[in-house]
């Protein structure tokens, strides 16, 4: 049995799959590029600072403040 036709089919089987699995992708994500703002003489946003303290009780549990 000759099977040089049935890979040759199988190959372009193959290759057809890959080009349609491809066009179906999307070409890309969606991102949000953060922009500069609009006016050069407002000042930055302020930084806010979370302090978390742990004190050790002397019976060793942790409570936090």
């Amino acid at each position: 049995m000759n099977v040089t036709p049935l890979i040759d089919v199988l190959l372009v089987l193959i290759i057809v799959f890959m080009v349609v699995v491809s066009m179906d992708k999307p070409k890309g994500f969606e991102t949000q590029i953060p922009q500069p703002p609009k006016s050069p003489n407002e000042p930055p946003p302020p930084k806010s600072t979370i302090v978390i303290q742990v004190e050790w009780t002397p019976g060793g549990s942790a409570s936090s403040a």
